[in-house]
């Protein structure tokens, strides 16, 4: 999918094999990504020490990070003006589309070599649909033997995200700006870094959805759940991991325009359009 840039932003074209690549003004597309910011009320910077940590803390529930990688995390004090444009564009669309769910957002960066796009720190108040969620899952791929051992596990990784929810603001977007990432089977292998930014606001909006859409959305999920298992057409493989994690890539397709999203999980698709409808 073609990233969008403002034409007056793009100092020449390349072509790098068969394929035309934007070389953007880096100062003119600094300005217009910091204009968003400001607009939105968004505040960005490096990730803090006690973020670092917290990001450490999680890769430890991350199946195989520590056993192929060793990373040392650090923070990223000047990210590079395309990333910042494809942050300030997924915001701008999240506002147009669901207004006021990127206002106020704080976003900090860090560098992890490393296959993960970045983390948001959840509310202390969603644990129980963080394991309500986790556990639906795996019940319905496992049986509820499996479902039992996953509610442990998801427990125990709350409890260090909740004490972590204590030095970090909660609903801050961590952002990893390395170029190690490939997101492969996530929404940002098709949108990029754009996919995943709006993919972590996603997560800050799940938090905040009222328990009539929470309930709609759960149904949505099961539903998708089954029927994507048993036909192996996935949105995205990670779409499926659970219903926080499938809404977040739902809602990054939706507010980027991902035709996909339309063509593998139309139901996803409805229940945005319904969202909007309703105002929520």
């Amino acid at each position: 999918m073609k990233f969008w840039i403002p034409k007056h932003l793009i100092k020449k074209w390349i072509t790098i094999a068969g394929r035309k690549i934007p070389i953007v003004n880096r100062l003119l597309a600094r300005r217009h990504a910091e204009r968003v910011f400001r607009a939105l009320g968004v505040r960005t910077g490096p990730a803090t020490e006690q973020s670092l940590r917290y990001c450490d803390k999680i890769l430890d529930y991350v199946p195989f990070a520590r056993t192929f990688y060793s990373p040392k995390l650090r923070s990223v004090k000047r990210v590079s003006a395309l990333k910042l444009l494809q942050v300030s564009r997924a915001l701008e669309r999240c506002e147009q589309l669901f207004p006021g769910v990127a206002r106020g957002l704080k976003l900090q960066f860090f560098s992890l070599p490393m296959d993960v796009g970045g983390f948001t720190v959840v509310s202390r108040r969603l644990s129980a649909r963080v394991v309500l969620d986790a556990v639906d899952a795996v019940r319905v791929a496992q049986g509820p033997g499996a479902a039992r051992i996953a509610r442990g596990q998801v427990l125990r990784m709350h409890r260090v995200m909740r004490s972590m929810a204590k030095h970090v603001d909660e609903g801050t977007i961590l952002l990893n700006t390395s170029n190690a990432p490939l997101y492969i089977g996530t929404v940002g292998e098709r949108l990029g870094f754009s996919g995943v930014t709006a993919h972590e606001v996603g997560h800050v909006f799940y938090s905040k959805l009222p328990k009539e859409a929470y309930s709609r959305w759960r149904g949505v999920f099961l539903q998708y759940f089954k029927k994507a298992k048993s036909q192996g057409r996935y949105y995205t493989t990670y779409s499926a991991t659970n219903a926080s994690e499938g809404f977040a890539e739902a809602f990054a397709g939706y507010v980027m325009g991902d035709p996909n999203l339309k063509t593998f999980w139309p139901e996803a698709w409805e229940f945005f359009e319904w969202l909007r409808k309703v105002g929520v």
